[in-house]
């Protein structure tokens, strides 16, 4: 695949797929955890305070406020809701939500970028693949650390010979790369 260049876009459920299954959700969960830890705290200090006193309405009231705040966040952390707020990102900034995305295979770096932004392209060498993900349908390139790295997605029939044709060629420019098969 050296010197060819692959064009594609991801349909919005391919990007559904993608938010439900193999995004990274990490960060989520540490706000929920954190949130919980806030809340059991702030409710045994003031259950302390106001014990035998008339102030249980203002306990009451500190549960629901907890109830909303974790519903809004897990709201977000569900696929739609991280979908939606993907989609309203790009529709301000490119005017589309369906970029047109494509890679470049070199001998040992590849170009990623999208035709909507064609002066921000990337050039990624193979040896900073850290993991490969892919379901079948969809092949998602992990770069950097996790939580704080780039999550390259392409769809599987987008490549000669899908998701393992992608898989081997990585693996022969990065032997280091994990491959996780969801």
């Amino acid at each position: 695949m050296e010197g060819k260049t692959v064009k594609y876009r991801i349909s919005r459920d391919e990007w559904k797929l993608f938010f439900a299954r193999l995004a990274p959700k990490a960060r989520y969960l540490w706000y929920l955890f954190a949130l919980t830890a806030v809340f059991y705290a702030l409710y045994t200090l003031l259950s302390m305070a106001l014990a035998g006193t008339t102030a249980a309405g203002a306990v009451y009231l500190l549960f629901v406020v907890y109830i909303l705040l974790f519903i809004y966040i897990a709201r977000g952390a569900l696929p739609r809701g991280r979908l939606e707020r993907y989609e309203r990102r790009l529709q301000d900034q490119y005017g589309t939500a369906n970029l047109h995305y494509e890679i470049t295979f070199g001998a040992d770096r590849f170009q990623y970028g999208c035709r909507e932004r064609s002066k921000q392209k990337m050039e990624i060498p193979y040896g900073s693949v850290e993991k490969l993900t892919t379901d079948g349908r969809l092949v998602v390139l992990h770069l950097g650390r996790r939580g704080a790295g780039v999550s390259i997605v392409c769809p599987a029939d987008a490549f000669q010979g899908g998701a393992q044709g992608m898989i081997d060629l990585f693996r022969s420019k990065n032997p280091s790369c994990k491959v996780v098969q969801r």
